[in-house]
């Protein structure tokens, strides 16, 4: 099997400049995403902005048995109040806290997966490319493939927050 790679961007003079890293990431079999580190773009911090609860959570036995444990705990501080009103929202901000920090903590744990699946990826195409055999090319799909899985895991909560309800996927459509 011979394997040829043709992977080319093209950019401006101006921001040749600021370039700080180059790196190239396979997302699907035939392709490659090619991600530039620019030095001079700074981020923006970002405030608070309007929360909504992931339902996607609920279905999460780990996040449930999180807040039937704390339950109990969030009714004991409420309990010097007496309007009914109060200590719901109480309970309601206890619980935006508590699923904030388990989706935060959630995400971190699935972008130091893509990254080692990323890291693993890059290391087993060099492999590939260096010496190519049955057995390295079976790796490197068999990791391809966990790639694959886990960018259209992340896809799949993209189209959910977007509120897509139709998909065009190579001419077809197809019902989100």
């Amino acid at each position: 099997m011979r394997q040829r790679r043709l992977d080319y961007w093209l950019i401006s003079d101006n921001l040749q400049e600021n370039i700080e890293s180059t790196d190239i990431t396979s997302i699907k079999f035939d392709h490659s995403a090619i991600v530039l580190n620019f030095s001079q773009i700074s981020e923006q911090k970002r405030g608070p902005s309007y929360w909504k609860l992931n339902s996607s959570l609920t279905t999460n036995s780990e996040y449930a048995s999180l807040i039937t444990c704390k339950y109990p705990e969030w009714l004991s501080e409420a309990d010097d109040t007496s309007n009914k009103r109060v200590v719901w929202n109480f309970i309601k901000f206890r619980i935006q806290e508590a699923t904030k920090a388990y989706g935060k903590q959630k995400a971190n744990v699935c972008k130091s997966k893509i990254k080692n699946i990323e890291r693993k990826l890059k290391i087993s195409e060099e492999e590939n490319d260096k010496c190519p055999s049955e057995s390295t090319t079976a790796n490197l799909e068999v990791i391809r493939l966990e790639y694959e899985n886990l960018i259209d895991y992340i896809t799949q909560g993209n189209i959910a927050r977007s509120r897509i309800t139709w998909l065009i996927i190579s001419n077809v459509f197809v019902n989100c």
